[in-house]
């Protein structure tokens, strides 16, 4: 998978999650998220995305604009949630 910066640049395609476990999957969604520096308030997810080099938590939930999404972003996040994440 190719990165511009923080952003995808690569779509998704069912295919790609044939064996994928619902952590997995849930996992994918919110990595969208956290590429654009969303503060996660589940402990889980806070915990696993500090221990990437390039998560940077910056935006509270509340704070979060989804109009940030690039076109690959929004249809990965709507292909990952048909899938159950």
């Amino acid at each position: 998978m190719e990165y511009n910066t923080n952003e995808f640049v690569l779509r998704f395609v069912k295919e790609n999650f044939s064996d994928a476990s619902q952590e997995l999957l849930r996992l994918a969604k919110n990595e969208i998220y956290a590429r654009h520096g969303y503060i996660f308030r589940d402990p889980a997810l806070k915990e696993y995305f500090l221990t990437r080099d390039w998560y940077t938590p910056c935006y509270q939930a509340e704070e979060f604009d989804e109009s940030c999404f690039n076109e690959y972003e929004k249809a990965n996040l709507e292909l990952l949630v048909s899938l159950g994440a």
